[in-house]
């Protein structure tokens, strides 16, 4: 008797159902793509016990109709491919006609829908077994319900993380769809309450501080380049801005990717622009012929291969070196190879370079003592003045100082996260988090030590931007500062950060209502004061 045989189908099915779901986040990923391809306006997702008891997808799109569901569930069946030739030319998110099949062959399905001018109707589905369709009311679009999910893989499902791991896995693929499709509304729901509800946004700009959060868009630049087929535009950190652990999230054609060499591209276009080991956030979207790239490097369709990587590089290191600002960046079309240097607006040469960058109300007084603010020099100093003295005074230091103030003597709010963060901690940390717990907690984290050395990040300061939490929270573990002086550092403006001349005011306002504002928590000036009579004598007159 040989030794080779057929696989069942049944078994067959799971197994390539293993390859493209791998996750209740695979799922998800795939209902949200087929939503998009259908044209839908408004997407709403909802689940249960992190994905496993329920995932619901409903789309206003364009629908299936009645004779099209039995084989929309069946394998390599789809409506975006018809010859060989169209795997070059692939413009929608899905097109192997293998989701559908394998979500089925792994839980149990019931898809819902109706076309503009048809019937609503629905099929389910579970171990590749198919139902037939039946008259269902529903409106134009498409419900996708699948629940169970993994209940016939036993051994899959085991070695699946926590429930909160799963979902915060599947709101990473919500946040990401939600930025690359600024015109659809979101919505998502999780075991019964909504979390996110992202309306249309005028612009990807809106979409970011509506998804990621304003503090952090705050510290990104609009990035925009053409080189070649290669056209590229996005957020990345402003100059000097980054951080050790960033965001960077890359879109192709509007698809979420992973690409390795993409990272490495925004990271060497930053080189001798941050300090080491800090590295640029950045939401980052590209648009290339589909013939420049394979898409089918991976079941997920997640990672892609690009042929031109010199190329690639070049479109990266154009758009961080040249800036330039638009409302609302949209690219223009491809016609023909050529490499556009957009020059950065805000870089003048230094002979050129006006010595202050004037504010829109200079000469504002500000307290009792009548000082005013000038203007910013060097995206570092604000210069300010009274009838007595000129000041020099360092955004950073000023804000550093006036924030711990405030700590220290309230206490900091928190703000809850819709995702705790969970955070894996040395052994030697543990020790430390219970000796400074308390000030953790007066500085606005909560927080709770889990089994096996993990920590749970549940709220975080209010002073603090989103993204310098986990950077934040080890930091006053570790360091040898004061948590207080950690938590003012990380929640301060930052050097080279241009200022409005409402935030210059409100923090040159704040450090001289303090008792002592000469130094920052660690010890360095806020400050420097010269009387008007010693700028006279250095310039060799009698009085200024």
């Amino acid at each position: 008797m040989g030794k080779i045989w057929h696989l069942p189908e049944n078994l067959r099915l799971k197994i390539a159902a293993g390859e493209v779901i791998e996750s209740p986040a695979s799922v998800v990923k795939e209902l949200i793509e087929n939503s998009i391809d259908a044209g839908a306006s408004s997407i709403t997702v909802e689940i249960e016990e992190g994905g496993l008891r329920k995932i619901l997808v409903r789309d206003n799109g364009e629908g299936i109709s009645r004779e099209d569901l039995p084989l929309a569930v069946e394998r390599f069946s789809t409506s975006k491919l018809k010859s060989e030739e169209d795997l070059t030319k692939i413009h929608t998110l899905g097109f192997r006609g293998e989701a559908l099949a394998s979500i089925c062959a792994i839980s149990k399905m019931k898809i819902t829908s109706r076309t503009e001018d048809g019937e609503g109707s629905s099929i389910s589905c579970s171990e590749g077994r198919i139902g037939a369709p039946i008259s269902a009311p529903h409106p134009r679009g498409t419900t996708v319900e699948v629940r169970d999910l993994f209940f016939n893989l036993p051994a899959r499902k085991k070695f699946l993380p926590s429930v909160s791991s799963l979902f915060r896995e599947i709101s990473k693929v919500f946040q990401h769809a939600a930025l690359s499709r600024p015109d659809i509304h979101f919505t998502l729901i999780k075991d019964g309450r909504e979390l996110a509800n992202y309306p249309p946004s005028r612009s990807l700009k809106e979409r970011i501080a509506t998804v990621m959060g304003r503090e952090f868009l705050d510290t990104l630049m609009e990035i925009r380049a053409q080189a070649g087929v290669f056209s590229l535009r996005g957020y990345a950190s402003r100059k000097g801005m980054g951080r050790v652990r960033p965001t960077q999230i890359f879109f192709l054609n509007a698809r979420p990717i992973k690409n390795r060499e993409l990272s490495i591209a925004l990271n060497n276009a930053y080189t001798g622009l941050l300090e080491k080991p800090k590295l640029p956030d950045g939401i980052i979207f590209i648009e290339a012929p589909p013939e420049t790239y394979d898409v089918n490097v991976h079941p997920s369709k997640r990672e892609v291969k690009f042929r031109d990587k010199k190329a690639i590089f070049h479109v990266f290191s154009l758009a961080v070196r040249g800036w330039k600002t638009e409302r609302t960046p949209v690219f223009s079309g491809i016609s023909e190879v050529q490499t556009q240097y957009i020059p950065d607006q805000r870089e003048v040469p230094s002979s050129q370079a006006p010595p202050i960058t004037f504010t829109e109300e200079p000469g504002e007084t500000l307290t009792e003592e009548k000082v005013r603010i000038v203007g910013q020099v060097k995206n570092l100093f604000i210069i300010a003045e009274d009838d007595e003295s000129l000041y020099l005074i360092d955004q950073h230091n000023a804000q550093e100082r006036v924030i711990y103030e405030r700590l220290r003597k309230e206490g900091g709010g928190t703000n809850p996260l819709l995702i705790p963060v969970v955070l894996d901690l040395r052994e030697e940390d543990i020790g430390l988090l219970s000796e400074k717990a308390e000030e953790l907690r007066r500085a606005g984290f909560d927080f709770e030590l889990l089994s096996g050395g993990s920590v749970i990040i549940k709220g975080i300061p209010s002073v603090l931007p989103e993204g310098e939490a986990e950077a934040a929270f080890v930091e006053a573990i570790r360091g040898k500062e004061k948590v207080l002086a950690t938590i003012s550092c990380k929640a301060s403006v930052k050097r080279g950060q241009p200022l409005p001349f409402e935030l210059m005011k409100t923090i040159v306002k704040q450090l001289f209502q303090l008792e002592n504002p000469e130094l920052c928590p660690h010890g360095r000036p806020t400050m420097i004061k010269i009387s008007w009579t010693e700028v006279a004598r250095l310039i060799g007159r009698k009085e200024v």
